[in-house]
């Protein structure tokens, strides 16, 4: 299969490229005419990786068997548009089965475009403090945007339509259940190991992947359970087209996760408590003038936001099973329920 990139870090040319290919009987890779004397370098199997992710899948199954979370994201920083300042996240755990409802705090004035932060921390400042508890009752009260089951294996999502009934979603998803610290699952098609860093709470491991004209990186770090302090997702400059502009070739990431704080849990294991957030977005809207069907008009925006999401985690919560159970919520009204 064609790709049609190569990593930023090497200059491209055109008689350079990356394939990406899965070996079948009969089909080698010269196969899709690749030139018989081209130099091919098989980077499927690059050293240090598959003990790293290894690394990570084990310490994500020996996290907390059971255990109750609240993960809110503000709003730091925003240019362009923003819908809402923040979320509030309730995520019940046990036994590798997950419910996570998902509640949207709402600009005041109910707008859709704000483009400073005055607002959003006069909003904050009104909601509940760094409490855990306090944090549950306010979203008690609320109607969830959303409510997410998932098993590992599969995820079932409840929410309302435009009518407001109830709408049920099935899905296959390989996202572990619960907080995924780890940001599994680990993709690895053109992966490879990076140097150890520094970070401020010890060395961190790294790998980084390119496919589909973009990458992933990763840090980890051994000495707090293979945690991921460092996320980034972004696009290859190299590429251009109508899809992606790139403002600032030095800013390429759409997405960067950083952990900026650290807690314990009662029974001692680490978890981020503060993690920073960081989004770019070049969004092109294609829309019609009203005078022809053939006049359309393209809208570029530039979109910058930076989030703080801020996590509890209560692991002497008892976890009734029936809380984990898809099946239960039969009507729209049971999207508020407990049991």
């Amino acid at each position: 299969m064609w790709d049609g990139f190569a990593p930023a870090s090497t200059k491209r040319d055109l008689d350079k490229s990356v394939f990406q290919w899965t070996n079948a009987p009969g089909r080698p890779l010269y196969w899709c005419r690749v030139p018989r004397d081209a130099k091919v370098v098989d980077l499927t199997r690059a050293p240090g990786v598959e003990e790293l992710k290894a690394a990570a899948e084990a310490a994500s199954q020996g996290f907390c068997p059971a255990y109750f979370a609240v993960d809110y994201r503000r709003l730091k920083a925003v240019k362009g548009a923003c819908r809402y300042p923040g979320t509030v996240i309730l995520i019940y755990v046990k036994n590798g089965r997950e419910r996570r409802e998902l509640y949207g705090v709402p600009l005041r004035d109910g707008t859709a475009r704000v483009d400073t932060v005055s607002d959003h921390e006069q909003l904050w400042k009104s909601l509940p403090a760094d409490d855990i508890a306090a944090w549950e009752a306010w979203a008690n009260g609320r109607q969830p945007l959303f409510i997410e089951f998932s098993d590992g294996k599969h995820r079932v999502i409840c929410s309302l339509d435009e009518e407001g009934k109830l709408l049920k979603e099935r899905h296959e998803s390989r996202r572990p259940a619960g907080l995924n610290l780890w940001h599994l699952p680990l993709r690895l098609q053109n992966v490879k190991a990076l140097a150890p860093v520094a970070g401020p709470w010890g060395a961190r491991e790294g790998l980084e992947s390119y496919r589909f004209g973009g990458y992933e990186r990763w840090y980890f770090n051994p000495g707090r359970s293979y945690i991921c302090e460092f996320h980034e997702t972004g696009w290859d400059p190299s590429r251009k087209g109508d899809r992606i502009t790139v403002v600032d070739p030095e800013r390429r990431f759409f997405k960067r996760q950083a952990i900026s704080e650290y807690a314990r849990t009662a029974s001692g294991r680490w978890y981020p408590k503060r993690i920073e957030e960081d989004y770019l977005r070049h969004r092109t809207r294609r829309r019609g003038t009203g005078a022809g069907a053939d006049r359309i008009v393209e809208d570029r925006e530039h979109i910058e936001s930076t989030y703080v999401s801020v996590i509890h985690i209560d692991e002497r919560r008892e976890i009734p099973d029936e809380l984990l159970d898809p099946d239960r919520i039969v009507s729209a009204e049971d999207l508020g329920k407990k049991w």
